[in-house]
């Protein structure tokens, strides 16, 4: 029985031949045929492929870089390049020859041996093509295998593994490799009835990818893949899927008849934290729960974590005093791994900026982040570690509080307010949270000088083009259902203590109760000639920063300023402007912050970039074109060619309004608090970038730190002081920058500090830096070496001092 004809077994052939062809183009132009992932820093993935090399992060995205020169390349890099150019060149010919000699395409009379002969010489063509890519990727792959078990290399450097781009790269090399001689097979004879050819179907001799592929793809933090090394202890997965619905509505999850009568939510019997470890309503389903087997009881010592797979999503497993603990294994900030981070005394510390979560409720206790994390209960039978998890918990990874209501009926229109928060910033948005969740029931209103809802700040400089909605951090829904008011555009212009009002530019008043103040700071304006120049911004809206990768695009941008916001616009625009150059007044940028070794370091990195800097100098005058920014002169006489601008000297309290108000406010503007943040008046309390606070690090000196961290944790300080729940400030200042995909973690207060003790390589950027002040570490910053920051700020929560000579 005939099963194709000859021009079926043709056609599919050359479309098979094509579709080789394809995955070839796409796989040598990938950045992905190889694969680095430094157990040092878990955040970072480094991808190269034959034109360029990248890094990913979670914080950033993915920054490329072309390879610059051709010769200097590796050979195994070069040849593979060639090869794989050879490999499409011969695969076009292959195909357009084969084309021509399809059954069914017309090239004129009598031309039947012709159309043979252009068969069989594509079908050679296309072999070629698919061995000239078999080739480079099994060469690279061989030298992969032999760098990666080399016993001369240390176990802590880390190794290149293989990309995705190799498995396809095998994948189109071996596809076309069956069909030319199926269509050579039926181009030899031009009449009579069809024929079967002897060859074996594609798709039964090459199924596709290798089947290990997709547990590859998951390995990237814990260097798996095809070459990893095998783990000493591997997690056992059993699955329950509980499905069987029999009784479900009259069963007692804690009773006889239910299957967890022995369950001990997080370790303790009868404790629940949130709606995944509440008794069982009647309606809720056992389908909408899987429960799972994840390990021997002696896999974990105490004072570890694991991250385990339930099948429906992952959990973090903890063991502290002999008893398990199971919660989100994702910080709800940024994502982070918690398995990297830092277990001490029944919390959880996000190893990349500092966030705790408790590990018997899930609920944040530390910051950034708005969310707490969902937690899973645990039980223990037969010396198997079971987790019983709700499935859409383990696929949102957060959970959020709950909150009260507003009792009172309110009318909006009113001008009056039990809460009214000035400042949309993290200080007003958790401030108004933290009096939700605590159970306040009056009228809060939040006003801002914005036109967005509260956004994620520090990703404007670092993600320019990120709009508003992206940025978001709650949503109005969010706000309405929790009965939070936001006055958008709504400026005030003073304060009067006495009869507690707010007046707004506008003209509206506002009474108030308690007044919350979070205006956060005002960025310092630069001296300067030009001011009437365009294209000049102090970056502190979304549409500022759009605006900004909008100009830059192509064309000379001039950064004045090397605070953290102007360097990491410097950063950001470097793959997208022409020329970034940067103006400083001193020697290196970060002295101040970072110390002079650690800002050589970075100043490095800017300049292998492509950034220009121009140090010790300043701007005397902006020169434009048409209203247009053109040119920058420096007092150095220096002139560069600028299309946009971008201020960041510094900022200073957004405190204006408040001059005849009452409010005690410093020389710059400052409001000194208590520790409870309340200010010289009752009833007024203030929070973030503008206030003086006393520093329990310090020995409780009053001190200005305008981290976002600091300020969700004074908001949360100040609905409580509100509330009679007094709280000191107990938190460790942590902050973050992020460039060129690669992140700078700070703990503690450094500001006066007299010496800096390197540990690793500040050239490889690689590094710990302590500071030190009389003989004490005061403040520590790292890159490239997680979670030493977050562990140094539980030793400085503690209470406990660490020397100088501890660290030398």
């Amino acid at each position: 029985m005939v099963l194709f004809t000859t021009k079926f077994v043709q056609r599919a052939s050359l479309f098979v031949s094509f579709g080789g062809l394809v995955t070839t183009i796409i796989t040598t132009f990938l950045p992905l045929w190889k694969t680095m992932n430094s157990d040092l820093n878990e955040m970072e993935n480094w991808y190269e492929g034959l034109w360029h090399m990248c890094i990913y992060t979670e914080e950033v995205g993915i920054h490329c870089k072309a390879f610059e020169s051709f010769l200097a390349l590796p050979l195994d890099t070069l040849a593979s390049r060639v090869l794989m150019c050879i490999s499409i060149a011969t695969g076009f010919l292959g195909v357009a020859a084969a084309f021509f000699g399809l059954q069914g395409v017309d090239i004129g009379t009598g031309r039947e041996r012709m159309k043979r002969t252009l068969l069989i010489l594509g079908g050679v063509f296309i072999l070629v093509s698919g061995i000239t890519t078999l080739a480079p990727v099994s060469l690279m792959a061989y030298i992969m295998v032999v760098k990666f078990w080399d016993e001369n290399l240390p176990d802590v450097m880390p190794r290149w593994e293989y990309g995705e781009a190799m498995f396809s790269a095998w994948f189109a090399g071996l596809l076309p490799n069956h069909t030319p001689c199926s269509a050579a097979s039926t181009s030899s004879r031009p009449s009579g009835p069809p024929c079967v050819s002897d060859w074996p179907s594609p798709a039964n001799t090459h199924p596709g990818l290798p089947s290990h592929r997709a547990t590859w793809l998951h390995s990237g933090p814990t260097m798996g893949g095809c070459l990893s090394k095998p783990k000493p202890v591997e997690v056992k997965v059993e699955l329950s899927l509980l499905d069987k619905e029999k009784e479900v509505d009259l069963m007692s999850p804690n009773g006889k008849a239910s299957p967890f009568s022995e369950c001990r939510p997080n370790g303790s019997l009868g404790h629940c934290s949130d709606e995944d470890s509440m008794t069982l309503r009647p309606q809720r389903k056992h389908r909408d729960y899987i429960e799972a087997s994840v390990c021997h009881v002696k896999d974990l010592e105490n004072g570890q974590m694991r991250e385990v797979d339930l099948g429906a999503g992952r959990a973090l497993l903890i063991k502290e005093h002999g008893e398990f603990f199971a919660m989100g294994h994702k910080c709800p900030h940024y994502g982070a791994p918690l398995v990297k981070g830092v277990l001490s005394k029944g919390r959880v510390r996000c190893p990349w900026h500092g966030a705790c979560f408790n590990i018997t409720t899930g609920d944040i206790e530390d910051f950034p982040g708005l969310d707490s994390l969902p937690t899973f209960q645990v039980r223990v039978e037969k010396e198997k570690v079971i987790i019983r998890a709700n499935k859409q918990a383990l696929q949102t990874q957060r959970r959020s509080k709950a909150m009260s209501k507003c009792s009172a009926v309110i009318n909006s229109s009113t001008g009056f307010s039990h809460v009214l928060i000035i400042g949309s910033g993290p200080a007003g948005l958790v401030c108004a949270e933290t009096l939700r969740q605590e159970g306040f029931t009056d009228r809060i209103v939040m006003c801002t000088m914005d036109k967005h809802l509260p956004y994620d700040r520090p990703k404007l400089s670092k993600c320019l083009e990120s709009t508003a909605e992206q940025l978001q951090l709650r949503s109005s829904d969010f706000f309405q259902t929790h009965d939070i008011e936001i006055l958008l555009e709504k400026e005030v212009v003073s304060v009067d203590v006495k009869t507690r009002t707010v007046t707004f530019r506008d003209g509206f008043k506002m009474e108030y109760r308690k007044l919350f103040i979070a205006t956060g700071s005002r960025p310092k304006p630069l001296s300067y000639k030009g001011k009437d120049v365009g294209n000049v911004f102090h970056l502190r809206t979304p549409e500022d920063a759009n605006s900004i990768a909008t100009l830059a695009s192509s064309k000379n941008a001039v950064i004045v300023g090397t605070s953290f916001i102007g360097m990491e616009v410097a950063a950001a625009l470097t793959d997208k402007a022409h020329s970034v150059s940067v103006i400083g007044i001193e020697a290196v940028p970060f002295r101040k912050a970072l110390g002079e070794k650690v800002g050589k370091a970075l100043m490095k990195l800017f300049e292998s970039n492509r950034v220009k800097f121009y140090m010790l100098n300043e701007v005397w005058e902006m020169r434009g074109h048409n209203g247009q920014l053109k040119e920058v002169v420096l007092k150095s006489g220096k002139v560069l060619r600028a299309d946009v601008c971008v201020i960041g000297i510094g900022s200073s309290p957004a405190t204006a309004f408040l001059k005849q108000s009452g409010v005690h406010m410093d020389s710059k503007g400052f409001i000194p608090v208590n520790k409870t943040m309340q200010t010289n008046i009752d009833g007024v309390f203030a929070g973030g970038d503008v206030v003086m606070f006393p520093l329990a690090l310090r020995s409780n000196k009053k001190v200005n730190i305008p981290h976002w961290q600091m300020a969700h944790v004074q908001g949360r300080v100040a609905a409580l002081s509100m509330m009679g729940k007094a709280s000191d400030i107990k938190t460790v200042p942590y902050f973050w920058t992020a460039m060129f995909g690669k992140s700078i973690r700070y703990a503690g207060y450094g500001d006066g500090f007299d010496d800096v003790v390197i540990q690793g390589d500040l050239d490889e950027l690689k590094f710990v830096a302590f500071y030190t002040k009389s003989e004490e570490v005061v403040a520590v910053a790292s890159m490239n070496y997680d979670p030493i920051v977050s562990r140094v700020a539980e030793v400085f929560g503690s209470g406990k001092t660490i020397r100088k000579r501890d660290v030398e």
